[in-house]
This record gives structure tokens, C-alpha cells and sequence, in this order.
């Protein structure tokens, strides 16, 4: 859900700060993975849900092994045991969880932490692809932004980003912009 992505994308990193800019890069990816999607034959794709993994993760493991041609093993589940999970989950506040199990009941956090406000952004920006994901909106607005709103969205995004940038773990920024 991308609502989730946004709620996500607030405490990372990476990625923008706002959840105007967080629903146009979230629906350009669900647009470009549908458009693909169309070109590519359906042997080829195999799509998972995150809400699916998070309540039935062997299935979606199994099912997932099934599509590689791989047989499929406990430790699949157990992954948060290797040692590289653990090296992951070290270098960066990004990949925190690696080392736990999966959070099951780490979904629909967006109705928690996000105010009505910024669903109504998100909702209005990306609402197209929530609903061609299967998910369903829970605002009804279809909100048209002035430009004066999106220069303060703008300065909003760019005021969090410096503020994750300031608070960010050194070695961690070092790590980041090496991969950039």
C-alpha cells in the first residue's frame, strides 16, 4: 500500500519527505511496473503483495521458490538468522528489521501515523493506483493543488530532508552517498 511506502519514506534516508512527492514517485513506479507488465508475458511475472507475505509468509515463500524453479526451504523464513542479514541490518537505519522475522502485523500503519490531511494528498495524487492495486481509498477527495501549494509542499519536502540529513548517522550518510 502506498500509503505505507509514505509512512515508510518519512523516517528514511532516502527518498522525499513530502506526501505529495512520495505519491507521484510511488504511482510513476506502479504505472511503469503495470506498463511493463503488459509487454512482458505472464510466465515471466510473479508478483507478491507485501500484505500477503506479512499474513502467510511460507505460502508466499513456497509459491515465490515454486515460480524460481528452487526448492523451497525452511530457512527461507529463518533469513534474519544469516550472517549477511545481520551485516545489512548493522550498516544502515534503513534496514533496521533485516535481522528480526517478518513484522506481521506491520501493515496499515498509515491510518496511525498519518493525519487525514496528508491521506487526502496521497489519496489525491496516487489514488488511481491504490485502487488498480486492489486498494481501496478512505477519503473521497480529488484534491487539485495550486501552484503556491506545491511550492509549500516543496519547501516542506526540502526542510525534511535536511532535517533526516542532519540527524542521520555519519557512516551512514558515507555508505549512502557511495552508492549514489
Amino acid at each position: 500500500d502506498g500509503r505505507d511506502i509514505a509512512v515508510s519514506f518519512l523516517k528514511a534516508v532516502a527518498g522525499e519527505k513530502h506526501h505529495y512527492y512520495i505519491a507521484q514517485e510511488w504511482a510513476r513506479t506502479q504505472r511503469a511496473v503495470h506498463a511493463l507488465k503488459n509487454k512482458i508475458s505472464a510466465d515471466r511475472i510473479f508478483s507478491v503483495s507485501y500484505e500477503d507475505l506479512l499474513a502467510d509468509p511460507e505460502t508466499v515463500c513456497r509459491a515465490t521458490a515454486e515460480f524460481l524453479g528452487q526448492p523451497y526451504t525452511h530457512e527461507m523464513l529463518n533469513y534474519y538468522e544469516n550472517k549477511s542479514a545481520k551485516i545489512a541490518a548493522a550498516s544502515s537505519a534503513l534496514w533496521e528489521n533485516i535481522d528480526k522475522p517478518i513484522i506481521t502485523g506491520n501493515t496499515k500503519n498509515w491510518l496511525k501515523q498519518l493525519s487525514e490531511r496528508d491521506i487526502s494528498i496521497f489519496e489525491s495524487v496516487a489514488g488511481d493506483e491504490l485502487e488498480m492495486l486492489g486498494y481501496e481509498r478512505v477519503t473521497e477527495s480529488n484534491l487539485v493543488f495550486t501552484p503556491e501549494e506545491i511550492e509549500a509542499f516543496s519547501q516542506i519536502n526540502n526542510a525534511r530532508k535536511e532535517r533526516i540529513m542532519k540527524t542521520t548517522n555519519p557512516d551512514d550518510m558515507k555508505r549512502r552517498n557511495a552508492q549514489k
